[in-house]
C-alpha cells in the first residue's frame, strides 16, 4: 500500500464514503478498524479487517479478525495473500500448459489411452503439491511487497 492511500481519524460516515468512493472508482478496498464506528466501512470493503480487541459489532461485520496484537498480522495476511494470489495464477499455467500438451498428444494418437489415464490424477497431484508448497513456510523479511 502506497503510504499515501492510508486514511485515518476520520468519522463514521466519512470511512463508509470513502471505501464506497474507491469500490466505485473499480479500486479493491481493505479496510481495518476495531471499534462500533468502523462497522459500516468493515461490512462495505472488499476485504474487512478486525483487530484483535475490537468491538463485537466491528467483529461482526468483518471478514476477517485478528487476533495478535499490533498492525504487524494485517501486513502478514496481506503478503500470504499475494503469494497465495501468485500460487494460485502458476498453479493454472502449469494445469493448463500440462494440458495443452496432453490433449494434443492424444488427439494425434501418441499417446496410449490407459497411459493418459494414469497421468491424469498425477497432473492433479503435482499442481495440489505445488499450491502446498508455494504458500507454506513463514513470512519473513524477505518476502517481496508488491
Amino acid at each position: 500500500m502506497q503510504a499515501g492511500r492510508a486514511l485515518a481519524r476520520l468519522s463514521p460516515e466519512d470511512k463508509l464514503e470513502r471505501v464506497q468512493a474507491f469500490a466505485a472508482a473499480g479500486q479493491p478496498t481493505l479496510f481495518v478498524g476495531d471499534g462500533v464506528n468502523d462497522a459500516a466501512a468493515l461490512a462495505a470493503a472488499d476485504v474487512g479487517i478486525a483487530v484483535h480487541g475490537s468491538a463485537e459489532a466491528s467483529m461482526a461485520a468483518a471478514d476477517v479478525l485478528v487476533s495478535r496484537d499490533g498492525l504487524g498480522p494485517v501486513v502478514e495476511l496481506v503478503q500470504l495473500a499475494k503469494r497465495t494470489l501468485r500460487v494460485v495464477r502458476r498453479s493454472l499455467v502449469l494445469s493448463l500448459a500440462y494440458h495443452a500438451v496432453a490433449v494434443g498428444l492424444a488427439a494425434a494418437g501418441l499417446v496410449d489411452p490407459l497411459l493418459a489415464a494414469i497421468l491424469m490424477p498425477i497432473s492433479s497431484a503435482v499442481v495440489l503439491g505445488h499450491a502446498a508448497l508455494g504458500v507454506r513456510g513463514p513470512l519473513g523479511a524477505s518476502e517481496e511487497r508488491s
